[in-house]
């Protein structure tokens, strides 16, 4: 994908440009883009996923709170929580564990 970009260059020329979507948004190549992988691979998909999570679990809660069932609200609660920790967990713990 190709962005149109009106920075400088750097062969002395001023003025518009077509330049790679890495420079622009300042990624150096690391990070791979959804058109690369996928929108459940991204960062953006992950959380999307929790997010399902926490709205199935909300369901179970009230369910359970309904039926007087204490184990469906244990298990609701519980993937809560899982979701909610989810992206700190991964930022702080997984990805430094791997980027050494």
């Amino acid at each position: 994908c190709v962005f149109y970009s009106v920075f400088n260059d750097t062969d002395g020329k001023e003025g518009a440009k077509f330049v790679p979507e890495n420079q622009v948004f300042g990624r150096a190549g690391g990070e791979k883009t959804m058109e690369q992988n996928g929108f459940f691979q991204t960062k953006a998909g992950h959380l999307t996923i929790a997010f399902l999570v926490i709205a199935v679990a909300f369901v179970l809660i009230v369910t359970g709170l309904q039926s007087d069932g204490n184990g469906l609200c244990t298990v609701g609660f519980l993937m809560i929580v899982a979701a909610m920790l989810y992206s700190p967990v991964k930022v702080y713990l997984i990805d430094r564990m791997y980027r050494k």
